[in-house]
């Protein structure tokens, strides 16, 4: 398996070929949860990225919405598995996800997604959330345009 890849998804549709790719490898995980890291311009569709992804994953699309407001969203699939969902662009203090709980809900969870996460590494170069991602399995997906974007393995 190649570390990285670029996927061409149909700006509609989130691939379902895409998403079993994605899938894949988070059936391959030892460790939890698996982190999506989602990196691209407003709009370009990382939530419906998420939607399409939680319907792979065995959930329902219509319950996922865009945390933008509420920061933190989680999910359980029909196997009872947690997808936390979460959106930095307006978290401007590392204290507000410490305050909302959003560390210990990750401990439960399968897969996270989170949008904005380059937010992390101005907010708190150094706090827990990090140390907490540096043991988990990452990716990141950045888009270069509507329906395309790479998927990174980070190492």
């Amino acid at each position: 398996m190649s570390d990285s890849f670029e996927i061409f998804v149909e700006p509609d549709l989130q691939g379902p070929t895409v998403l079993k790719k994605i899938q894949s490898q988070i059936d391959k995980a030892t460790v939890f949860p698996v982190v999506l890291f989602l990196k691209g311009p407003l709009g370009i569709g990382k939530t419906q990225f998420v939607k399409s992804f939680f319907a792979a994953f065995g959930g329902q699309q219509s319950d996922v919405q865009s945390p933008t407001f509420l920061k933190v969203l989680e999910y359980k699939n029909n196997a009872q598995k947690i997808l936390v969902h979460a959106d930095l662009y307006r978290v401007d203090k590392i204290e507000e996800l410490e305050r909302i709980g959003f560390l210990e809900s990750l401990e439960n969870a399968s897969v996270v997604a989170i949008e904005w996460p380059e937010k992390l590494s101005q907010l708190a170069p150094d706090s827990a959330l990090r140390r907490f991602f540096s043991k988990c399995v990452c990716y990141e997906l950045r888009w270069k345009s509507l329906g395309r974007f790479t998927l990174e393995l980070q190492k």
